[in-house]
């Protein structure tokens, strides 16, 4: 469902995230029928506008960021490059949705990487004693970043463990949890019972709006249309947390 694939039309995203240059992000054009990873989310929109407008420089910068469920366009990720993150990984589930993640973050100059990652392999392998398989040399990560990554009854136990597992001994994860979605409240159970101590972070309303600001589709006939158009989740309420031991 991603390019390289001649039959797939694409819907081109103009972004400005902070201060920074402006970014050209594309995502597949299903007509309305998409898988998830294949969607622009309102939970990762609003913790990449939350890191980009300058909270990610203090959280972020000098840190090596991994982020969890990242779906074709990887945009807290693209938030921690530009926040000063030493080394920053995009990861989905998905192969697909990880070629077109890299994909949108070389086309924008962004020294990031996109890799495959199963949370149940990681899981298992925790279970085992064993550590995770490195990605770009690193078993351990100093931000672990999810938004939105839960949304089957299955998925809280397997992301909390895979969370577990990577996040390095005094590191931090932060989330963007929509309220409203299956199995949210299952993980949070499942991030306190392995001892993470959850935060709320408070987002000012004006951030929430500038979000929808960040970005245009721009439309193969001319002309721009707003986020909501083409964001899934978009009247969902999401909150941000950050969790520590």
């Amino acid at each position: 469902l991603f390019p390289p694939h001649p039959s797939i039309p694409m819907k081109s995203l103009s972004f400005q995230l902070g201060d920074c240059a402006p970014l050209t992000l594309e995502l597949p054009d299903l007509g309305g029928t998409s898988e998830t990873g294949a969607s622009l989310w309102s939970a990762g929109l609003l913790l990449a506008t939350y890191l980009a407008e300058g909270a990610g420089t203090e959280l972020l910068s000098g840190r090596a960021v991994l982020e969890l469920g990242c779906g074709a366009v990887a945009l807290p990720t693209v938030a921690a490059v530009r926040s000063g993150a030493a080394l920053c990984v995009a990861t989905d589930g998905c192969e697909a949705a990880v070629r077109a993640a890299a994909a949108n973050l070389q086309v924008n100059g962004l020294a990031a990487e996109a890799h495959v990652l199963d949370w149940h392999k990681v899981r298992a392998a925790a279970e085992e004693g064993k550590e995770a398989s490195p990605l770009a040399g690193r078993s351990r990560w100093d931000v672990v970043m999810v938004a939105d990554g839960v949304y089957t009854s299955d998925a809280p136990p397997a992301l909390a463990a895979c969370i577990d597992a990577l996040l390095a001994p005094g590191g931090c994860v932060l989330g963007a949890l929509p309220e409203l979605r299956e199995g949210q409240a299952d993980f949070v159970l499942e991030m306190r019972r392995r001892g993470f101590v959850a935060k709320e972070i408070v987002v000012p309303d004006s951030l929430r709006s500038r979000a929808w600001d960040a970005g245009r589709l721009q439309r193969a006939e001319g002309g721009q249309a707003d986020l909501r158009d083409l964001t899934a989740g978009s009247e969902t309420p999401v909150l941000l947390v950050q969790w520590q031991r």
